[in-house]
């Protein structure tokens, strides 16, 4: 039995790199980064939940936001999200999935994009992927440098990720 999607809401926990602290108005935290720096943050690691169904994939998702006022002509950011997956005791093996985003022209200052990191052929967390009881750290960073990454602009990076995952059902065991 399918049963519905859940979220997992996970909050950063400490700035990556060159990015630094800013606000969507006056209490959404986000952490800026110009187009010339690689930075980002650090979300809140976390337990895989026991009702995770690992047999079907887990997508994770981000919000992004013009963080400099009225950007400048459409064009893409180059964003990376780390992740890293450490099971009994064992360091971490990390992995770096990158995603472009579409930004558009003209986008208003403190506006914000909600996006999938990773596509439908590829899934933060493919089926199959993560051992049961998975310690699960995630950094997500934009890489200005990169030649992908092309709107001349600051980027706020929302200070929260969310992983939407499917449940075992109440009759099932983990796998």
């Amino acid at each position: 039995m399918i049963l519905p999607d859940t979220e997992l809401q996970l909050p950063a926990v400490r700035i990556f790199a060159a990015a630094t602290n800013a606000l969507i108005g006056n209490a959404t935290q986000t952490f800026n980064v110009t187009a010339a720096a690689l930075g980002g943050f650090y979300a809140q690691p976390f337990r895989l939940p026991e009702n995770y169904d690992r047999s079907r994939e887990g997508r994770l998702y981000a919000f992004i936001a013009n963080g400099a006022g009225v950007g400048p002509a459409a064009g893409n950011v180059q964003l990376e999200a780390t992740r890293g997956i450490s099971t009994g005791g064992t360091a971490p093996v990390d992995t770096v999935l990158t995603t472009p985003a579409a930004i558009p022209a003209a986008w208003p200052v403190n506006n914000w994009i909600y996006l999938e990191l990773g596509s439908a052929l590829l899934p933060f967390y493919p089926a199959a992927s993560l051992p049961q009881f998975a310690l699960c750290g995630i950094r997500l960073s934009r890489n200005g440098p990169a030649a992908a990454d092309t709107w001349a602009s600051t980027l706020g990076l929302v200070a929260n990720l969310v992983l939407r995952y499917h449940r075992l059902c109440l009759q099932c065991t983990p796998c």
